[in-house]
């Protein structure tokens, strides 16, 4: 087995645990934030967590489906094409997903960097905490895109 594929199962493995861990955390922080509430004494962080908890979930998320080969996608004229065409189709594909997720680590990087100094207003944690979701989910998507191109010329003999 590849280094390339031990490294995604490896990856793949925590963001599960990452995306369970934080969707608990999110729904419990949410029926903590709507007991406290109703009882007249709203916490004052639970909001704040919940959305930067959505932010990671969205970013791992988007990554751990393109692992599973799970995005949302329009295969119209994909299931039209045959042979060349279909391999030359998921080249240009391909070449755009990684094109993103370079993009993604560039400028998530910078974006994080330039706000580690900032803190959030109710859990007082560096801003750029937040923001380290993009160039993560980045970074494993170019894994993830990585071995799928390179299992998909296998698969054609390339």
């Amino acid at each position: 087995m590849s280094l390339l594929r031990q490294l995604n199962r490896l990856t793949t493995k925590v963001a599960e645990f990452i995306m369970f861990l934080f969707s608990l955390i999110l729904i419990l922080s949410c029926f903590a934030q709507i007991c406290t509430r109703m009882a007249g004494i709203p916490l004052s962080w639970s909001e704040e967590l919940s959305r930067y908890l959505a932010v990671w979930l969205t970013f791992i998320g988007a990554a751990y489906a393109l692992r599973k080969k799970s995005l949302a996608t329009v295969e119209i004229l994909y299931d039209k094409l045959k042979g060349n065409n279909k391999m030359f189709l998921y080249g240009i594909i391909s070449i755009l997903v990684l094109v993103f997720s370079v993009i993604l680590i560039k400028y998530g990087l910078a974006f994080s960097m330039r706000f580690m100094r900032q803190t959030s207003p109710a859990l007082h944690i560096p801003k750029g905490i937040v923001y380290l979701s993009a160039p993560i989910s980045g970074i494993l998507m170019l894994l993830y895109q990585i071995e799928l191109l390179v299992d998909e010329f296998k698969k054609k003999g390339v």
